[in-house]
Order: structure tokens, then C-alpha cells, then sequence
């Protein structure tokens, strides 16, 4: 009969190890991500110091639930300076380089534009030691001939768990998309066959508390 409760109390710790280990795995991403810039020129009139004065060769990502604020070091007078993200009105917040005010958007896609392509794949790209899947997609608006944007993302089954109805509302970039798939990226590319392609690489994952203070935005400022 001992053997027997031994047992019981036996299963039962592993069976409480293993529900603890699962939770742990499973845990959604809290913190920051340090991210890289880098860019091609396609404008005949422009160069990469441009966009990279627009964008900066460093942006700090801080995830806190589905809000999210983005800081930017642009040097450009225009350049963004942030972007704050706000799940539950859906709307962005860009602050630039130029002065105070802010710029407020919804993040809904812009019903000029369609999805030509969708791709989901796994690939052989690694960042930070982790293998990458890939989720693509090439749009067109209405009125081109040819398809002229690419947003891509890579992003790794083994981190940045974050819910997968995180960002349902954030159509803009598809990142809807994004968070379905239950990870933030670890590598971004945006490309306009017109202009330029910006690549947004992570160098750093920090896991840490996020103040909310970093999301407020005072609205006395929008314009």
C-alpha cells in the first residue's frame, strides 16, 4: 500500500515538473529587442545615408502585451525619433526629429492595397543561433501595374513568444499576420522596388519588466 502512495506522489511531482516546465517554455516575451538597420538604394536621386538618416542604424523595440514602442537614433531633421503602439484604440504615434508634435494613425491596411503572394516557409537563415521560418508577403495598389512593396519577417519558433491574438487588429504590415504565427520577428525586411529596402536585424534580446509609462503619448500634442 506505501509503494503504491509513493507512486501516486511520484507521478503526481512529475506531472507538476512537467506542467511547470511547459509554462516556463511557453512564457510570452516581456522586454526589449535591439535591432540593427541596414539598406539598398533603388532611387535614382537618393542613397543609403538617406534612409539611414530617416531611420537611424539602431532601433530598441520594448514589448509589453500587444502595445509596443519603437525608438529610433535618426540623425535627419525628418527622422523618426519613435513609434508607440496602442492595442486597444489600434493606433501608432510617430514622433520625428522635426519638433514636438505627433502624428497619430490607425493601423488598419489601406484598402488600396492587395496581397498579390503569401509565403510561409522554413529556411535555412539563422539570427542570433536561432533557424528563421519566413512569412512574406508582396502587395500592389491600385493603379500600379507591378507589384511594389515586400514586407518580410523571420522570426524563430524558440523565442519571442508572444499571444497569438496579440496583434489581430494590426493590419498595417500584415503584423496581424505576424502574430498569428505566435512570434515576433527576429529579422524584418521592408522593400519598395522604387525607393529602397530597409532590413531591421535583432543583435540583442533582453527579457526584462517594461514601465507603461513608456506608452503614454500626450495627445495635447497631436496634430
Amino acid at each position: 500500500m506505501l509503494n503504491f502512495i509513493n507512486k501516486i506522489i511520484f507521478v503526481s511531482l512529475l506531472v507538476c515538473m512537467i506542467s511547470c516546465y511547459e509554462s516556463a517554455d511557453n512564457k510570452l516575451f516581456e522586454g526589449k529587442v535591439i535591432y540593427v538597420n541596414n539598406f539598398d538604394c533603388y532611387h535614382p536621386k537618393k542613397t543609403s545615408d538617406y534612409y539611414k538618416g530617416i531611420y537611424g542604424d539602431t532601433v530598441i523595440i520594448y514589448l509589453k502585451g500587444a502595445d509596443y514602442h519603437q525608438k529610433y537614433n535618426s540623425k535627419a531633421q525628418d527622422g523618426i525619433k519613435s513609434l508607440t503602439y496602442n492595442a486597444s484604440k489600434n493606433l501608432a504615434y510617430l514622433r520625428t526629429n522635426l519638433n514636438d508634435s505627433i502624428q497619430a494613425f490607425y493601423c488598419e491596411e489601406d484598402p488600396s492595397k492587395r496581397i498579390l503572394q503569401r509565403i510561409l516557409e522554413s529556411t535555412t537563415t539563422e539570427v542570433l543561433g536561432k533557424k528563421c521560418m519566413k512569412l512574406s508577403f508582396e502587395s500592389e495598389f491600385s493603379g500600379y501595374s507591378k507589384s511594389n512593396l515586400q514586407n518580410t519577417y523571420y522570426y524563430s519558433t524558440d523565442t519571442l513568444a508572444i499571444g497569438k491574438n496579440q496583434f489581430d487588429k494590426h493590419s498595417m504590415s500584415y503584423l496581424n499576420q505576424l502574430g498569428a504565427e505566435g512570434h515576433f520577428y527576429l529579422m524584418y525586411e521592408f522593400t519598395d522596388y522604387e525607393t529602397h529596402k530597409r532590413t531591421q536585424t535583432a543583435i540583442n534580446i533582453l527579457e526584462e519588466q517594461v514601465d507603461t509609462n513608456l506608452f503614454y503619448v500626450d495627445e495635447s500634442l497631436l496634430r
